[in-house]
């Protein structure tokens, strides 16, 4: 999914402006193929709230990944590849609609959806406590796992889209089906965890509403034992939640910098002469993942071992 995500990522602002292809793409200028792949990322980088809603509270972490995967991330992986394909969708020039609907929706709303929920669903696989220091690996291997991936994808597909962009865009069409195949197949030996019932998300801004004025008008004798508990324990859950969201927002500033390296340097890079004759700016987004794998070693082995 990463190798997807990534190998997209990175070539879709010289793929919109034609850099792979001059006689069929989009014929977006550089600057609004910035914008156009900005906006995309806007709703990748939003979903994952509400897929980690729908995975806390209505369907559960399997049905929000699977319905992510089937009715989203594929279908837009998909028609992706198929706009590529000259006149495929009929007429003479190229299909925008299409285009839009697979990169500004279909695949931004799947990779958003699965985004916060297929890392907790794969930690859901062990007992927390019996084996809660294989939790721990666990993570670290899950984003090694995913940076080499996303190391892959960022080398592999823009070398070959260079070449025929047609033929790049069909491997992330294959490698995500055959992911999805891949995951339907282990579900007899998942780990199911039903989300509660009662939650929604009234009750969800009511509990919030509840934890900051700490209403006291609430009569202990006016409800059983368990009731109380467990608004007490939504109280203090939702309480955590919003201790967690301003810390998250300390990473606004970086993820500022960090979504200009599909957008901004990719224009700039545009101008400039492939090193060693191949090596594009569209692969100079490998750099981050070796980082990622690099420090992550380190801080693994050595720092926090």
């Amino acid at each position: 999914e990463r190798f997807v995500f990534y190998g997209i990522y990175y070539t879709q602002t010289l793929y919109l402006t034609g850099a792979y292809d001059e006689d069929w793409n989009a014929g977006f200028a550089p600057i609004v193929a910035s914008r156009f792949v900005s906006a995309s990322q806007v709703v990748a980088y939003s979903t994952p709230f509400i897929g980690a809603f729908l995975a806390d509270k209505l369907w559960g972490d399997y049905k929000t990944i699977l319905i992510g995967l089937l009715v989203f991330y594929l279908p837009g992986v998909v028609l992706l590849y198929l706009s590529t394909i000259p006149h495929f969708f009929g007429g003479e020039e190229f299909n925008t609609k299409v285009l839009t609907l697979a990169v500004l929706l279909l695949w931004p709303l799947g990779t958003g959806a699965i985004k916060s929920v297929v890392n907790v669903f794969g930690a859901k696989q062990f007992h927390p406590l019996l084996q809660s220091s294989l939790i721990e690996s666990y993570y670290v291997n899950f984003y090694m796992c995913i940076n080499i991936g996303a190391l892959a994808g960022i080398a592999i597909i823009p070398l070959l889209a260079q070449y025929d962009v047609c033929k790049a865009y069909s491997i992330p069409c294959i490698l995500l089906a055959l992911a999805v195949l891949l995951f339907i197949a282990g579900t007899p030996r998942y780990v199911h965890r039903s989300p509660p019932k009662k939650m929604t998300w009234s009750s969800f801004f009511s509990s919030i509403t509840k934890s900051k004025t700490r209403s006291k008008k609430r009569s202990n004798n006016n409800m059983d034992t368990t009731t109380r508990i467990e608004e007490e324990t939504q109280q203090q859950e939702t309480i955590s939640l919003w201790k967690i969201t301003y810390i998250c927002l300390l990473v606004v500033p970086f993820n500022i910098g960090y979504n200009q390296m599909p957008t901004t340097f990719i224009v700039q890079g545009m101008v400039m002469t492939k090193a060693f004759g191949f090596f594009d700016v569209g692969s100079m987004g490998g750099l981050d993942a070796i980082s990622v794998l690099v420090f992550g070693y380190i801080t693994a082995s050595f720092i926090y071992p």
